[in-house]
């Protein structure tokens, strides 16, 4: 009985040690799981973000731009039409810092409609693009919404301003030379106001086949190669960005202070790089 006893005892014993290694094991592959799974989110989080903060990036300059000129093109509108109640200067500053805040959330609409995705450039060699994902059927309003806010809906606002204030200016008496006569006390409420009508002309007009070719693929979802959509988008973005060659000759034409400060500038710079004599 004592052997039994004894043996029953360190049975126990090399139970309770196999049992207690074999929790050890059970927790130690649990936790690599647990923290492969870890690293595994990490990488997709990774990868997902950096489509994510790409395209969010790439939105959130021209849509701060659309809402920095509205607030300018509603300010010149009001200058024009209803002097009395233009906004101080305290409360367009705080529009241009609310512009941006609004731009910022308005531009991470879409950024979430786009992930990456792999394409095949050959027979041994893949690449991936971030592009607009088509399998997730609200993306499209999500795009759409996007669109409205930062581009259909302000265009509206823009023509509707532009129409009113050309046509204003169109109708202003002219002296004898053919040029609009101003008083004194009225020259502020014209001042660049057909600079700023143009810029914000040149500025919406460039935009209008990006967004009806983005639109176009959203709603319709045609089946478009991969390679032919990035180049026509890239042309687009282009086209796009010419428009920032275009508003400094904008500013050059019609601003007469930005003409004398690129001639001291000019001048300035002649100055030091010349020999002296």
């Amino acid at each position: 009985m004592s052997g039994k006893k004894s043996f029953s005892n360190v049975s126990n014993v090399h139970g309770n040690q196999s049992t207690a290694q074999e929790r050890m094991f059970v927790f130690l592959r649990m936790d690599r799981d647990m923290m492969t799974s870890l690293t595994t989110l990490t990488y997709t989080v990774a990868f997902f973000s950096l489509c994510l903060i790409a395209r969010t990036t790439t939105f959130f300059l021209p849509v701060i731009t659309v809402f920095n000129l509205l607030v300018i093109a509603i300010e010149r509108y009001l200058g024009i039409f209803y002097p009395l109640y233009l906004p101080s200067r305290k409360a367009v500053r705080w529009s241009i810092i609310l512009a941006w805040v609004i731009g910022f959330l308005v531009a991470f609409i879409p950024g979430v409609t786009y992930t990456l995705l792999r394409a095949e450039i050959g027979d041994k060699y893949y690449t991936h693009f971030c592009v607009y994902n088509k399998t997730i059927s609200y993306h499209k309003y999500l795009f759409w919404i996007f669109s409205l806010c930062s581009y259909i809906l302000p265009s509206i606002v823009f023509f509707v301003i532009t129409y009113r204030i050309s046509r204003f200016l169109s109708k202003r008496p002219r002296g004898a030379n053919g040029v609009s006569t101003t008083n004194k006390s009225d020259a502020w409420r014209f001042k660049s106001s057909r600079m700023f009508l143009s810029v914000i002309m040149f500025f919406s007009v460039p935009y209008l086949s990006w967004y009806l070719y983005t639109l176009t693929m959203t709603t319709f979802k045609p089946n478009i190669d991969s390679q032919i959509d990035v180049v026509l988008r890239y042309m687009f973005t282009q086209v796009i960005l010419a428009n920032g060659i275009v508003n400094p000759i904008l500013y050059f034409y019609h601003t007469r202070e930005f003409r004398v400060m690129l001639k001291k500038m000019l001048t300035f710079i002649k100055d030091r790089v010349a020999p002296s004599t």
